[in-house]
Order: structure tokens, then C-alpha cells, then sequence
């Protein structure tokens, strides 16, 4: 049995971005571009900011699933000296402790 099927949500080409946030500057003006480029009818597209901010927010398409801010990851995208001023201290450790660890090659 042949049965022909409109297009679904399911047979889209899915794409994930992930960005720190979109504050003016040449990759954030990249991003827009390249979501505002996308042809919508065959691709879905989900975004993921570690934080919600930046001038270019209110240029990302309507099409674009902006997914929710999560706090554990909006602290990596921010300088280590203000994670700490919002009491956050472990989570520079970590990242002075990850950025050890690779530069020794694991």
C-alpha cells in the first residue's frame, strides 16, 4: 500500500545551535545570518543560549525554537570574576581545573 505523506515535523532535517549569547560581535551576526538563510519548510531549528542576553536577541526568526535558559550553564559564559561576586565560586574552580587538565593533554 502506497501512501503519500505531507511533510512532518518528523521527516524535517532537525539542527541544534549552541551559542554563550548574542551580544553584537562578528559570530553573533554570523548566527543571525545563517538562521535568518535556513529554509523553515524542511529543517526545524533549536537554539540554545547559555544566557539570554545580547543586543542581536530580538533578530533570531520566529521559526527558531529558542530553547530555556539553564542557570548551571549560564555561569560558563560569563568572566570567572563575576560568577564568583554572585557566589557561584565552585563553578570557577571547575573551570580552572578543566582548562588545567586539557592543556596537560589529559
Amino acid at each position: 500500500m502506497n501512501i503519500l505523506r505531507s511533510s512532518t515535523f518528523e521527516e524535517m532535517k532537525r539542527i541544534f545551535i549552541c551559542s554563550h549569547a548574542l551580544e553584537l560581535g562578528g559570530a553573533e551576526r554570523a548566527l543571525i545570518g545563517l538562521l535568518d538563510s535556513i529554509d523553515y519548510s524542511c529543517c526545524s531549528v533549536d537554539l540554545f543560549l547559555m544566557r539570554h542576553q545580547g543586543e542581536m536577541m530580538p533578530f533570531i526568526p520566529e521559526k527558531v525554537r529558542l530553547l530555556p535558559e539553564m542557570p548551571q550553564y549560564a555561569s560558563l559564559a560569563v568572566p570567572i570574576a563575576d560568577v564568583v561576586r554572585r557566589g557561584q565560586a565552585g563553578k570557577p574552580l571547575h573551570r580552572l581545573l578543566g582548562n588545567d587538565f586539557m592543556r596537560r593533554g589529559k
